[in-house]
């Protein structure tokens, strides 16, 4: 990536927005192009709105012989990336996907393995569209970093340090949604935390049952994977895990009947399957 080829990117960006109908989608074609100059044709590919994925739908995916290995999350010029990033959505991402940018085209920011804190950032130009000093070179590094990412994860299964990362990101997410399933008296989970606060645990507070959900439900589904690996089960799954769960932890196996059956909370669902597929791939 040269300097001429960011100058280019931003003035497209300029006139579009000069022309007063410009939205964050249309500036995506000018990113796609620019983006291609670090992932050459014919093994790579940048794609514009790809398939929906269980954690919702990047704007951009980064292919390499059709196979996702890292996504392109992007916000209007300008915007606040600080407030983005501590939004729901983002949450869900950085959860559920261990290479990510997050862009408002100006300012670039690659989030590895579910943390919040970047690795890298980047801003190409000021509010001016001037572009900065070493912009170039330093969004070319970052976009290194991000691609070396990528294919060191795919086909692989990942070590045990990169699972704790991914593991830890993914429980956070749990406990934030259980807390808002919780947070609705139809739900059954409000039942359960209004039972535990009347019988049980008096002072127990909304987040402490969330964070109490969410960790008894990590160390199921890595028991789960356990005893699945030790029975040469060929698949694992959500609904599996329940099942695969040891005879000697009567609690876990309950605890598993009751929330990640065929009944579970839509609002939880699909998270729980998140995580059982992240296991899938450990051996």
């Amino acid at each position: 990536m040269h300097a001429g080829d960011v100058v280019k990117y931003l003035t497209t960006i300029s006139r579009a927005r000069r022309a007063g109908k410009a939205t964050e989608h249309t500036h995506r074609i000018a990113l796609a192009k620019l983006l291609r100059h670090a992932f050459p044709l014919p093994e790579w590919e940048i794609v514009n709105e790809p398939i929906r994925i269980k954690c919702g739908a990047p704007d951009l995916a980064v292919t390499k012989n059709d196979a996702a290995v890292g996504f392109v999350e992007t916000k209007d010029v300008g915007a606040n990336l600080n407030a983005a990033i501590e939004s729901e959505q983002l949450a869900r991402y950085l959860a559920a996907l261990p290479n990510l940018i997050l862009t408002d085209y100006l300012e670039f920011r690659h989030y590895a393995d579910g943390n919040s804190e970047p690795v890298a950032v980047v801003r190409v130009a000021d509010s001016g569209f001037r572009p900065t000093r070493n912009g170039a070179s330093d969004l070319a590094e970052l976009l290194s970093g991000f691609r070396a990412l990528g294919e060191s994860g795919r086909g692989e299964s990942p070590s045990a340090k990169h699972l704790a990362k991914m593991m830890a990101g993914k429980t956070k997410l749990l406990r934030n949604l259980v807390e808002k399933a919780a947070a609705d008296d139809e739900s059954e989970l409000a039942g359960i935390y209004k039972g535990l606060r009347e019988y049980l645990i008096r002072d127990l507070t909304l987040p402490d049952f969330a964070d109490i959900f969410a960790q008894t439900a990590a160390y199921g589904f890595f028991a789960a994977r356990l005893e699945s690996e030790r029975k040469g089960a060929p698949q694992f799954s959500r609904l599996q895990a329940g099942e695969l769960l040891p005879q000697t932890t009567p609690f876990l196996r309950r605890f598993f009947g009751a929330f990640f059956g065929a009944n579970m909370d839509e609002g939880i669902r699909w998270m729980a399957d998140d995580i059982a597929a992240m296991f899938s791939v450990v051996s």
